[in-house]
């Protein structure tokens, strides 16, 4: 990456499809979230490009960190958690990249780490 690029952020969204279902009726709306979320980081941070994908599951992760990395060549990982933990974190770990890992405010803590 030169100095005058924008760094490429693969902006991954974990959300596991059961929880997703309960969110939902539980008044949830992850969409809305999603888009929130990534209008924070684009806006925040115009200096990168953020490219967003949704993962489901530890194979649905495999996929799109794989395509991330060779058809975009991401420079690095946010690993958004919404609801509850999958397998997804395993692989986008295993990526060899450099990776922000945070969750929904209204789960558990409510940490960014």
């Amino acid at each position: 990456m030169g100095f005058s690029e924008k760094a490429k952020i693969g902006l991954v969204f974990i959300i596991d499809p059961h929880q997703r279902l309960h969110g939902l009726i539980k008044g949830d709306d992850y969409e809305r979230e999603r888009n929130e979320i990534t209008g924070f980081f684009r806006n925040s941070f115009p200096e990168n490009e953020f490219i967003v994908r949704i993962a489901y599951s530890k194979d649905k992760g495999e996929r799109v960190v794989k395509k991330l990395k060779e058809e975009h060549k991401v420079d690095g990982f946010v690993y958004y958690l919404l609801g509850i933990w999958t397998g997804v974190a395993y692989v986008v770990a295993k990526s060899g990249l450099p990776i922000m890992v945070t969750q929904e405010k209204k789960q558990f803590h409510g940490y960014i780490f």
